[in-house]
């Protein structure tokens, strides 16, 4: 059997008797993180080593703030009230082992002072759950309250002694602790000042965004007698089943938010114990109470419930807020396809030959409209595509003068590539510019030079303002230099306007190792805290890379990041996520077409231009759009029930996320969420669009910084709640904030319709399956039971 090894941390200095307090600064300062199994560590503590230890795990100096995570308990008990042997017997009684003691150097008959040391199987990575489990253990031990200290170092002692060599499960253990706050109820006034805030977050995955439960305690309104056979545990529960503790609190966690719950949860354990079918305990009956008082969120019914037919179900006030049909309340009446044609051809061909070089046009019309065909006959213009495969066929099909942007190179010489490829990860476009031109220097490789003399010639090319130039969104925006008046994109192009980029710390102390000027900006984010910031100018970037000797060693974006608007510093996995926005030439005339073109962010993002607006989304469609709404079909949810809804969709092409192409029979291979819009290969077919595509929380809170919308990261958490979007009423995961909630709105939405718009239903009789419970103002019917 494999031996496990755990991470710990420890000071490399050993020590024959307890050392002087003047000692331990010097001590703490020689404490690095290290692993090893329990009969080592039972090695390290004792004699002749004697080592000082901390149970975390840290990122820096041992501190609070700097605490990563913590798989090694230790439990300090000085104070002589309680025995080794009384500790041990306590907590057997939660099913708690501990693997370690050993007596400290101040150890007496009289004054018996010991350790006791928890291997975990997982590490905790929650700050709150450390601090709830030591919270909780005090309600039963007589331990130091200093052993609640994140950064708590313990002195080696006398001779260690092992009890169990098998580590507690995580899950098993938080369990433990749930148990003895059941059993130790007191006010919460009595806990400490964390106490209540870390119940929020013990069932969280995510120790950044800890998501705090906003539900109302009994706002879902279920049918008893019908609803409650749809989860087995609640249907066997409601028969007489008698179940054990854990059981029933997390049952309570879920009745908690059904209308009438708790109370109709303890009628029916009243009920089974006087029929003599139970034998409930008080501290059953206590528990409901606990429950009800304390801000629990619901606990996951598959954590709890025996019954495999429950094991899909994520929560019971979701599953049964899921099964809500979407309220349509506000019908907004469909255009005629036919007027809409004449109407945006005539608005398209005014805007065209408007004089008005400082406005910006916003067509806003549903995909298959006809956008392509207008551009085919526009002349000396810059139109801007999404990707350089419908550049290349937009411009097949251009029928005035016009030229191309070239598409990336791919040199033979995998030298010269590869460092084009370096020069392009890490953010110097401009070097690989340099070397294209400059392509003799660097390769005899005859074929490779004449593409670069290619490539070039199409670049210069495109100044020829008696042309029209087709290229791709980011060309364009990255070399504004062309001297056209009339820039058109098809399709929104506000991704590449507000670019979110990655780097790491450690990719930026490299550069200070490269060149020390950027040691100020190194201590500059050393003492920052997790969140967001504003970018800091604190050199010259172009000084920056002439001063480099080598660009070799980096792997992230890191050049990008000096010329960002706003970034969000993550310490502990020591990724910094940056956004940068991009203006729109005030010397040119700008318009926007797409059929998700976000109006009301474009003025926030760009307040000092001026706008002329086109809204014409909602128009009639020859095929049909149903809406499946019974799964969310996030990531997560996918993760659950991909299988269930694979079976549904079989047959049909599939769009959905890039990670889950192979989990359905006829996914789209060269199409998924993020990257399908302008695609044109799924014209009048039926397909299944699988996924409620919500992008990262970092994302939204950069792009919400560049638009001037002000928030608290703090009041920028998520959860379940009913909102109106578009004319629905739903319910659905999303900020409070409604700025926030707009952006994120934006992103699962243009996503969606474009995902939808390959199929072509405003001109085609096909039929789209949406399998989400985002409702889009395109879809023709809704299935919530599907």
């Amino acid at each position: 059997m494999e031996v496990k090894n755990f991470k710990y941390s420890v000071s490399p200095l050993v020590w024959t008797s307890k050392p002087p307090k003047e000692e331990f600064g010097y001590i703490t300062n020689s404490i690095k993180s290290t692993e090893s199994t329990i009969k080592m560590f039972s090695e390290l503590v004792s004699p002749p080593r004697s080592q000082c230890w901390s149970g975390g795990i840290f990122e820096g100096e041992v501190s609070n703030k700097n605490w990563k995570e913590q798989s090694v308990i230790g439990l300090d008990y000085d104070s002589g009230n309680q025995t080794l042997e009384e500790i041990y017997r306590i907590l057997h009684n939660y099913d708690i082992k501990p693997n370690v003691h050993y007596p400290t150097f101040s150890d007496t008959p009289g004054h018996p002072k010991f350790r006791v040391v928890i291997f975990l199987e997982e590490p905790i990575k929650n700050k709150k759950n450390y601090k709830l489990i030591m919270d909780s253990l005090n309600l039963i031990l007589d331990i130091d309250k200093k052993c609640k200290d994140l950064s708590r170092r313990f002195l080696g002692g006398k001779n260690a002694v092992i009890t169990s060599t098998t580590p507690t499960n995580l899950d098993k253990f938080m369990t433990s602790i749930q148990k003895i706050n059941l059993d130790n109820y007191v006010e919460s006034s009595d806990f400490s000042s964390e106490f209540s805030e870390s119940l929020l977050d013990i069932n969280s995955d995510n120790d950044f965004f800890s998501i705090k439960s906003t539900s109302i305690a009994g706002e879902i309104r279920i049918d008893w007698e019908i609803d409650s056979d749809r989860i087995q545990i609640l249907s066997e529960f409601k028969k007489g089943t008698w179940l054990t503790h854990e059981q029933l609190f997390g049952l309570a966690l879920n009745l908690k938010y059904i209308s009438g719950g708790l109370l109709r949860m303890k009628k029916i354990m009243m009920k089974f114990d006087k029929e003599g079918v139970t034998e409930y305990t008080d501290n059953n009956y206590r528990m409901l109470e606990y429950v009800r008082r304390m801000s629990y969120f619901p606990m996951p019914v598959h954590k709890f419930s025996p019954f495999a037919e429950d094991k899909l179900i994520e929560d019971i006030p979701t599953f049964f807020k899921n099964k809500e049909k979407i309220k349509i309340i506000d019908v907004e009446e469909k255009m005629s396809l036919k007027d809409v044609e004449k109407e945006f051809e005539k608005e398209f061909m005014n805007a065209i030959s408007s004089p008005d070089l400082d406005t910006v046009y916003l067509f806003s019309v549903p995909t298959g409209i006809g956008k392509t065909q207008l551009l085919t006959n526009v002349e000396r213009s810059i139109i801007a595509l999404p990707t350089n495969d419908l550049k290349n066929e937009v411009y097949e099909r251009m029928s005035v003068p016009k030229t191309v942007s070239p598409d990336t190179i791919i040199f033979n010489d995998e030298t010269v590539q590869s460092l084009i490829d370096l020069y392009y990860k890490i953010g110097l476009p401009q070097k690989s510019a340099q070397l294209i031109r400059s392509i003799e220097k660097y390769t005899n490789d005859t074929d490779d030079i004449l593409k670069a003399v290619d490539y070039l010639e199409k670049l210069d090319d495109c100044h020829d303002d008696m042309k029209s130039v087709i290229t791709t969104h980011k060309r364009f925006l990255n070399s504004q230099d062309l001297p056209h008046t009339t820039v058109i994109f098809d399709e929104d192009p506000l991704d590449s306007l507000t670019e979110i980029k990655e780097t790491s710390i450690k990719d930026i102390i490299y550069l200070e190792f490269l060149n020390p000027s950027v040691k100020s900006l190194v201590d500059f984010l050393k003492g920052l805290e997790n969140g967001i910031y504003e970018t800091p100018v604190m050199f010259d970037v172009e000084d920056l890379i002439k001063e480099c000797n080598s660009f070799k060693g980096f792997d992230s974006n890191v050049f990008g990041f000096f010329t960002s608007n706003y970034f969000f510093i993550n310490r502990k996995n020591g990724k910094i996520n940056y956004v940068t926005k991009r203006d729109l030439p005030s010397d040119k005339k700008i318009i926007i077409m797409s059929a998700t073109v976000p109006i009301e962010l474009y003025k926030k993002l760009y307040p000092s231009r001026k706008f002329k607006v086109f809204d014409r989304r909602n128009v009639e469609q020859v095929g049909k759009v149903v809406q499946h709404t019974e799964r969310s079909c996030s990531r997560l949810s996918l993760e659950k029930f991909k299988d269930e809804v694979s079976e549904k969709v079989r047959g049909l092409p599939t769009l959905t996320f890039k990670k889950f192409k192979y989990s359905f029979d006829s996914s789209c291979e060269d199409m998924h969420f993020f990257n399908c819009s302008g695609s044109d290969i799924l014209n009048g077919k039926d397909l299944a669009v699988v996924g409620t595509p919500h992008g990262s929380v970092i994302q939204y809170f950069l792009l919400a910084k560049v638009m001037g919308i002000e928030f608290e990261i703090k009041d920028g958490m998520m959860n379940n709640r009913i909102v109106r979007h578009r004319g629905f009423e739903f319910t659905f995961y999303c900020f409070e904030d409604e700025n926030l909630r707009d952006i994120q709105f934006h992103v699962i939405e243009s996503n969606l319709v474009q995902a939808v718009g390959r199929a072509r239903t405003l001109r085609k009789n096909c039929t789209v399956s949406i399998y989400s419970n985002f409702p889009l103002y395109i879809t023709t019917e809704f299935d919530p039971e599907s």
